[in-house]
């Protein structure tokens, strides 16, 4: 009996520490941990993208800019447009009465003849006769009087007085597509005048011959 019972008690022993070996798993390395665990990288892995998307709602909101730095941007561009339009307005006036005086000096090559009828001095068919005049001077417009235009000039030739033929030049839309206004005679060379009424203006209004006064200066070779 007392041999037996010694040898069984190890296995009883045994037997008695398995529900608490049992328990002792469940509470620090048993299946139950290993679900808490589990649980846990679950938790980590749904608020992953709630935490990448905040990430991304942070950098977008950081490159929006305020409402007022839009309007300063707004107010820049504006102040750049209405101070670099009239310039620009300028320099293409400036550049349309140069090259106003470069044609007046080419159409002399090639000037009426001293007491001609000025009802025959037609300039477009001077100009439609001459291939190298052409070519020379690009962008003519013939008109059906007589007259042609270019880069915002209106061209024509008429008599000053008897034995003077003139050649005219002036601005097809005063303020716009030039200001002055020029003539040439072969015995005065150009002259210009400011037209600082804008009087010289369009087709229907070019210095007339009884419009050549002192007003009128000349222009030196070169401009």
């Amino acid at each position: 009996m007392t041999s037996s019972t010694g040898s069984g008690s190890p296995l009883l022993q045994v037997s008695a520490l398995q529900p608490s070996v049992l328990q002792g798993a469940m509470m620090h390395g048993g299946v139950p941990h290993v679900a808490m665990a589990s649980g846990a990288a679950s938790r980590d892995a749904v608020d992953l993208p709630a935490s990448s998307t905040a990430t991304a709602s942070d950098r977008t909101s950081a490159r929006r800019l305020p409402l007022v730095d839009y309007l300063t941007i707004l107010a820049i561009v504006v102040v750049v447009v209405v101070v670099t339009l009239p310039r620009l307005r300028g320099f293409a006036v400036r550049e349309n009465e140069t090259d106003a005086i470069h044609m007046l000096r080419a159409l002399a090559m090639q000037p009426a003849q001293a007491g001609r009828d000025p009802t025959g001095n037609d300039l477009a068919q001077l100009v439609a006769r001459d291939s190298a005049l052409r070519h020379r001077l690009e962008d003519i417009e013939c008109l059906d009087d007589g007259s042609v235009r270019r880069h915002g000039y209106l061209f024509d030739v008429t008599m000053l007085r008897p034995g003077e033929p003139m050649l005219r030049a002036w601005p097809w839309n005063h303020g716009q597509t030039g200001k002055d206004a020029f003539v040439w005679t072969p015995q005065r060379g150009i002259l210009w005048n400011a037209n600082a009424d804008g009087r010289f203006s369009g087709p229907e209004n070019p210095p007339a011959a009884a419009d050549i006064g002192a007003q009128w200066a000349r222009i030196p070779v070169r401009r």
